[in-house]
């Protein structure tokens, strides 16, 4: 029987290969269509993207998964070879269970999800107070604000928000760790009306205040150095963006920052913990806009546009990020045509000092980028390749890729834990052994930060979602959003 199984499971492999690799092609052709996505904000701090691809947003789960020093190691398969998951999948095959599943069977433990919170409707963005630990989940169904306790992993209280207008709704959270407050933002559903950030307590998780801003407000940024808030507002068209600064301790606008005619619409923002300065990129004119922590000036606007590239297509800045480490700004690209590339600005000229090409050719791949608080090395998830690309911070090279098993696709959301250096990434599970396949969950990894190898991972049905805002600075753990209207909670 064990010889019957074995050249199954020899036969599988081509068979799975072949299934990935038509996988990949639908996904890249999706990826030609225009993807709608989800902006958030960020807990103060700087060193990670605040925003994420909108591919697994809506009706959602929040799952904590925790990571640690007892995961199993994962083995990573090598094309054209038996490894245990290989073997598995002919084991698998034979008994009739997805091959997609039974991989995951050898190596699921161990991350783990330690609580699985009931939310609000269509739970949407976390994230967690750097003072207190409680997670805030915004569900954008019900306008409403969901405080999970860290210490029971239970809901503590559900905020109304109170957008301050009609036909205005949730959209992203970010919680100062000056003061402990937390900002909602809130944007027009049905038309180009201005928006709001809602004002909550953090001690006593009540509202304190409504706010207006922009139209279409986005993000929500938060000094760690002055407590100030910054609001990307899109604006009615590519020549309207504006910032909305906003006085961490009055909650009184300060100023507004216009940066439409020279910049083009705002996206992603970073702040630097090291100069207080702000990066925001603009895929409207390939640029990323500078803005002074100290003045709430437009300091520089940086070209990002990849200079030998002949046809000289938009590059599309999505996300940026400075390290905490060197202060370095790095500003990942998905152009259609120039492919993907991740450009370093030095935070102290704002000059460019390198373009580093990563994975030409899958376009439109890159995902989310973060940056180790203890080493400085630069970490991309790329959609389309379904891995993840390690860039030193010292030479600005790329030196390796993660890569994931077989039926493990779109590796596009990454963070680090401030507590371990460790990474956490997320793929989605493709089973491709059925017709067309299909999707069959997420899975949550943790990559060791020192050797960049896997280190384990936990499967979610419901899917997984990661950003560094959802990461505990105290504890490591995660909070995921998925599809169930919960949130899970992942142990680090």
């Amino acid at each position: 029987m064990l010889a019957v199984l074995l050249m199954t499971a020899q036969r599988q492999g081509p068979v799975q290969l072949a299934g990935q690799q038509e996988a990949r092609q639908l996904l890249a052709r999706d990826r030609c269509l225009p993807r709608i996505r989800a902006r958030v904000g960020a807990v103060s701090g700087g060193y990670a993207a605040g925003g994420r691809g909108g591919r697994r947003r809506g009706r959602g789960m929040v799952s904590m998964v925790r990571s640690g020093a007892r995961m199993s190691g994962v083995p990573r398969l090598r094309r054209g070879r038996i490894a245990v998951p290989a073997l598995l999948s002919g084991i698998a095959l034979a008994l009739g269970v997805p091959a997609a599943m039974a991989a995951t069977s050898a190596t699921a433990a161990h991350p783990k999800v330690i609580a699985t919170v009931k939310v609000g409707s269509e739970p949407s963005e976390v994230a967690v107070s750097p003072r207190t630990g409680a997670a805030y989940v915004v569900n954008r169904g019900s306008s409403t604000v969901t405080v999970i306790s860290a210490r029971t992993n239970k809901v503590a209280a559900t905020i109304w928000i109170k957008p301050g207008m009609r036909n205005l709704a949730p959209f992203a959270v970010a919680v100062s760790a000056v003061t402990g407050d937390v900002y909602v933002t809130n944007f027009a559903v049905t038309s180009s009306a201005k928006g709001t950030v809602t004002v909550i307590s953090g001690r006593t998780n009540k509202v304190i205040g409504t706010i207006p801003v922009g139209i279409d407000p986005g993000q929500a940024f938060i000094s760690p150095k002055t407590g100030d808030v910054y609001v990307t507002n899109a604006g009615a068209s590519i020549t309207s963006s504006t910032v909305t600064v906003i006085n961490g301790r009055t909650n009184k606008v300060i100023t507004t920052i216009k940066l439409g005619g020279s910049s083009g619409t705002a996206q992603e923002t970073a702040i630097s913990p090291k100069t207080g300065d702000i990066y925001i990129a603009n895929p409207g004119k390939d640029s990323v806009s500078v803005i002074s922590g100290k003045t709430n000036k437009v300091i520089a606007s940086v070209s990002v546009a990849y200079a030998s590239e002949p046809s000289r297509e938009p590059v599309d800045p999505y996300q940026v990020a400075v390290s905490p480490v060197t202060g370095a700004v790095y500003v990942v690209s998905e152009g259609y045509h120039t492919g993907n590339l991740v450009t370093a600005i030095s935070g102290k000229t704002n000059k460019v000092t390198a373009v580093i090409p990563n994975e030409v050719g899958y376009f439109g791949g890159s995902g989310q980028i973060a940056i180790s608080p203890k080493t400085g090395t630069v970490y991309v998830g790329n959609d389309i390749s379904g891995n993840v690309s390690v860039i030193s911070g010292k030479t600005n090279k790329v030196t390796g890729f993660i890569e994931f098993p077989d039926g493990y696709l779109h590796a596009e959301d990454v963070a680090v834990s401030p507590v371990t250096g460790d990474v956490y990434a997320e793929t989605v599970i493709y089973d491709d052994t059925g017709p067309g396949g299909v999707n069959t969950g997420g899975a949550f990894w943790v990559i060791n930060g020192k050797t960049n190898k896997l280190s384990g991972h936990v499967i979610i049905k419901d899917g997984v979602s990661i950003s560094q805002n959802a990461i505990s600075s105290r504890t490591g753990d995660a909070y995921s959003t998925g599809y169930a209207n919960d949130v899970s909670v992942i142990s680090g």
